[in-house]
């Protein structure tokens, strides 16, 4: 009779510590906690009961300060006779993955410790030292409250920095935005009248020109109506002598300062519309290489699901790494922290708690995003998530926690599609009942296809990537020929 399955009350955590030790005694453990910085990293070795083995140490973040730790390390291994070393990191911002990586390549398994444990685990509070960090670092390790975190250091790190990077300069760019409607409003207030609009996109190619050249109603009113219309032919816009005649006639009866004292504001527009050209230069620019990347995983299948763009798509792929290493879809949500917290006591269990938002908040956020996006009605969303949203909202859920619950549920869906390679087909939605099979492949295979039309197809006709391998997959299964 088999024996039953062992119970531990941290989980897979705590099996995954037991299995680890398994085979060695308490004196055979030695502790090794790093308190992590820029320029220098804190360090000592400690056993299983506290007793310091060696003194604290500093050493730089250099191959020679590796190098002396190493050595330190191997010091206080023949001091103790240890068998079994457990090291452990302070994750803290980036300062940590140069040095976590290192120590990995020598053959070092690293544990990744969140701040807001040692915190929690200082006795004194008010006081904080190097000394004393690392005394705290050593007790979160003895009492297994780091994990086991390998960081990306290959397609999936590159996707990952491409995807942040791209992240930032998108929220630079609406910043830059705010900021120049703002000076717009000062020095052509009117212009932005959205009641009566002059432009069907502020931010357009014919806005911005306007922008750039003759940004005060006082430019405007000089150059006159025929002028101003010929500026809008010769620059290939679609504006004629009618929206010039607008334009002109706002620009005599806004009420605006005198010239001269707009020196500034003008001079302050000028170097904010240069950086948004910059801006949404840098943003395509790195959508080309997000897009090389993403099609080199099988993040590509994502993208059958309706209003599932390839940004969305290859942020949540950055984000979570290779789909081959999750068992099962809530290990993803714990990792962004988007899991509700649980309060139960005697007969009372609390309902409608948050997320506990101890996780990775760019996965999170992605997961957010991704869950707002899919739970829209009608063609900008998609009828099997809105349909589970709407059950949602009957049932009295607030609309906030419906988004995160979608994206859970994309999380559920996503997991199996990337481990098996297929195409979203869920059972209940109708449209994709009424397909065989040849025609649901080729619908995905072109929705695929659309929603990659946006970025260069250079990029994307590798023979070793996901796309090429579906192409190719479906011509030869079905006897057919995709252009």
């Amino acid at each position: 009779m088999s024996q039953p399955a062992l119970i531990n009350i941290k989980k897979d955590k705590g099996l995954k510590f037991r299995q680890m030790l398994k085979d060695h005694s308490l004196d055979e453990l030695l502790f090794a906690p790093i308190d992590v910085a820029k320029f220098k990293h804190d360090a000592s070795f400690v056993n299983y009961y506290g007793d310091v083995i060696l003194p604290p140490f500093s050493f730089p973040n250099t191959h020679e300060g590796v190098k002396l730790y190493l050595s330190k390390l191997a010091e206080a291994k023949e001091k103790t006779k240890a068998k079994k070393i457990i090291l452990g990191l302070e994750s803290t911002g980036h300062y940590h993955e140069n040095l976590q990586i290192a120590l990995e390549n020598t053959g070092l398994e690293v544990i990744l410790i969140n701040p807001f444990e040692v915190w929690q685990e200082r006795d004194c509070r008010s006081r904080k030292t190097d000394e004393l960090d690392l005394g705290t670092i050593a007790n979160v390790l003895i009492h297994n409250k780091g994990s086991i975190t390998k960081l990306k250091h290959d397609l999936y790190y590159k996707l990952m920095r491409a995807t942040r990077t791209r992240r930032k300069f998108v929220q630079q760019q609406s910043s830059a935005k705010v900021i120049i409607r703002s000076l717009v409003d000062r020095i052509f207030p009117g212009l932005q009248n959205n009641d009566i609009p002059i432009f069907s996109d502020f931010w357009g190619k014919a806005s911005l020109l306007l922008l750039e050249r003759y940004p005060a109603p006082q430019n405007i009113i000089s150059l006159g109506e025929k002028r101003l219309a010929r500026f809008f032919a010769k620059n290939n816009t679609k504006l004629g002598l009618p929206t010039a005649k607008r334009i002109v006639a706002l620009a005599k009866n806004a009420l605006t300062r005198d010239y001269d004292e707009l020196e500034i504001d003008l001079s302050v527009l000028a170097k904010y519309l240069q950086l948004l050209k910059e801006l949404n230069s840098f943003i395509q620019e790195i959508g080309q290489q997000i897009a090389k990347l993403f099609v080199q995983t099988p993040g590509v299948y994502l993208l059958s699901i309706p209003s599932v763009s390839l940004i969305y798509a290859a942020e949540y792929m950055a984000e979570i790494g290779n789909p081959n290493q999750y068992q099962h879809y809530r290990q993803i949500v714990n990792l962004a922290g988007a899991a509700s917290q649980i309060y139960e006591s005697g007969e009372y269990a609390a309902e409608g708690l948050p997320i506990s938002k101890h996780g990775n908040k760019f996965l999170r956020t992605t997961i957010n995003q991704l869950g707002n996006s899919l739970k829209c009605q009608g063609k900008k969303g998609c009828p099997y998530f809105a349909a589970f949203s709407r059950r949602l909202l009957d049932r009295g859920k607030h609309p906030r926690s419906v988004n995160f619950a979608v994206g859970a549920k994309f999380v559920r869906v996503a997991l199996p599609m990337l481990k098996q390679e297929a195409f979203f087909r869920p059972p209940t939605v109708r449209v994709y009942l009424n397909l065989d099979e040849k025609q649901f492949m080729l619908s995905c295979y072109r929705t695929i296809i659309r929603k990659l039309s946006n970025f260069s197809s250079n990029n994307l006709v590798a023979d070793d990537n996901y796309l090429s391998k579906i192409k190719k997959n479906i011509e030869s299964k079905y006897n057919v020929s995709i252009n």
